[in-house]
C-alpha cells in the first residue's frame, strides 16, 4: 500500500495533463495506494500563484494563470487533507 497522496490540477493545463493523473490513479487504484484527485475545470497551470495574475505564457509556451476560487479550494483540501494524515 501506498502513501496518501493528493493531486490537484486544472483541466486546462497544457503543461502536466489532467489526464495523466486521472491515469495514474486509475493504476494505482489496484495497489491500495489512495490518491484524491480534483480537476478543476477551465483552470491552467500555476493556478496557485497570485504572480500569474493576469495569465501569461512561459517561455516553453505553456499557458500560466491564477485563478482564485481554485487557489482557495485547493488551499481548503490541502489544509484538511494534511490534518488529515498528519494530524493538528
Amino acid at each position: 500500500m501506498g502513501f496518501p497522496t493528493m493531486i490537484l490540477i486544472g483541466a486546462a493545463d497544457d503543461w502536466t495533463p489532467a489526464d495523466a493523473c486521472r491515469e495514474f490513479q486509475e493504476r494505482t487504484r489496484n495497489a491500495g495506494t489512495p490518491i484524491d484527485l480534483t480537476v478543476y475545470p477551465g483552470v491552467y497551470h500555476g493556478f496557485t500563484s497570485t504572480q500569474a495574475k493576469p495569465g501569461f505564457r512561459n517561455n516553453l509556451g505553456h499557458w500560466i494563470e491564477y485563478d482564485e476560487p481554485a487557489a482557495k479550494d485547493a488551499e481548503a483540501k490541502t489544509r484538511a487533507f494534511l490534518a488529515a494524515h498528519l494530524g493538528q
